[in-house]
């Protein structure tokens, strides 16, 4: 990966900080009128994927999802202006921070359910199944990766990124497998492990992908 590239990266997550940070402090002092779940420490992430992303690739994300609207390229202000719930917000001001839209630039929605985004995702690689000229669609999930199954028996162009933060504050934690990339591999669904605060392998990883893919 060259400088520029790096120096890019790194000035989106810089961004996706900023904003973050911003969101915190009005949220303390009453200007944001819902649930605010922060995406601070894990910018690397958005960063890293989305800038191997096309225009019209498509991204569903999470409740924690205001970085990887600002990293798919939806205007920091117009992000901040839906969670304030403001007119000048990315869907007017209705939405708010778990319902964050803007096709135009492929971000298909932030979604409050746990895993709520994956069947949403599916969907659009059914769509890219009949139109495999359009797209790329990638999910960003937790720890969940209910559907990878589905995926794979319908051979969807679908990239599922399951970001586990290793902590849970709600009981102690627990998965039915020892590692989420080993998942998939009954169904043939290939699996990387990567640590989610090294934006070059995480980029690296996808042009890896979507090379592949296009083979």
């Amino acid at each position: 990966m060259d400088e520029q590239t790096r120096m890019h990266l790194l000035k989106t997550m810089v961004r996706i900080r900023l904003a973050e940070l911003q969101l915190a402090i009005m949220y303390k002092n009453g200007k944001v009128f819902c649930a605010a779940h922060l995406y601070e420490g894990e910018e690397a992430v958005a960063a890293g994927v989305c800038a191997n992303l096309r225009s019209d690739d498509c991204i569903t994300s999470t409740h924690r999802g205001h970085g990887h609207c600002i990293a798919k390229g939806m205007p920091m202000k117009e992000m901040i202006a839906e969670v304030c719930g403001r007119i000048t917000g990315c869907c007017g001001g209705k939405g708010g921070t778990m319902h964050l839209f803007k096709p135009g630039i492929g971000v298909m929605g932030t979604v409050g359910i746990v895993g709520g985004g994956i069947p949403l995702a599916t969907g659009l690689g059914l769509v890219v199944r009949q139109w495999p000229q359009l797209l790329l669609v990638v999910r960003y999930a937790g720890a969940a990766y209910l559907l990878w199954m589905a995926a794979a028996v319908m051979h969807t162009r679908r990239k599922t990124l399951a970001n586990n933060l290793m902590r849970a504050f709600s009981m102690q934690r627990a998965q039915a497998v020892s590692c989420l990339q080993a998942a998939g591999l009954p169904e043939q669904i290939r699996g990387e492990r990567l640590d989610v605060r090294d934006f070059v392998a995480l980029s690296d990883v996808l042009t890896d992908w979507n090379d592949c893919q296009k083979k």
